[in-house]
C-alpha cells in the first residue's frame, strides 16, 4: 500500500512539473498552474453586473434608508469649541535672538550636533538668517 502512494505522489509531482516547465515564458499560463497545484478553484470572470447595476443598487439602498429614517427626529450636534493655532501660538512671546546669541548657543552645542556655518563676504564664518524657531527670532 505505501509503494502504491508513493507511486501516485511521484506520478503527481512529475506532472506538475511538467506543467510548470510547459508554462515557461507564459505568465497566465504559470499562474494557472500554480493555482492548480495548490489547489485554488478558477474563478468564473464572467460578471453580469456593470456600471449602471452598481450605481442603481446604491442609489436603491440610499433611498430606502431615507425612507426608513424620515420620521425620525433630527440629531442634535452639540457645538463644542475647538482652539485655533492662533490660541496655540499666543503663548509664545516673539523676541529676537542676536547673532552673536546664536553663536554662543552653537558653541555650546555638543560635539556630536552638526552645524556648517555660512561664510560672510569678509570670510567670517557666523549664521546669518531669518529663523523662527518656538518663537525665537534669529536675524
Amino acid at each position: 500500500m505505501i509503494e502504491m502512494r508513493a507511486v501516485y505522489e511521484n506520478k503527481n509531482n512529475q506532472f506538475w512539473r511538467t506543467e510548470i516547465a510547459a508554462s515557461s515564458g507564459n505568465t497566465n499560463q504559470l499562474w494557472k498552474t500554480l493555482h492548480g497545484v495548490l489547489g485554488v478553484e478558477p474563478k468564473d470572470d464572467t460578471c453580469t453586473h456593470n456600471a449602471d447595476d452598481f450605481a442603481a443598487f446604491f442609489t436603491n439602498k440610499v433611498d430606502q434608508v431615507s425612507a426608513a429614517t424620515a420620521s425620525s427626529p433630527l440629531y442634535h450636534v452639540p457645538v463644542r469649541t475647538t482652539p485655533t493655532l492662533a490660541d496655540e501660538w499666543s503663548q509664545w512671546t516673539v523676541s529676537v535672538i542676536t547673532v552673536a546669541e546664536v553663536d554662543k548657543l552653537l558653541a555650546a552645542a555638543p560635539n556630536k550636533t552638526s552645524f556648517r556655518p555660512s561664510t560672510n563676504v569678509a570670510g567670517q564664518g557666523h549664521a546669518r538668517a531669518l529663523v523662527s524657531v518656538h518663537g525665537f527670532t534669529v536675524q
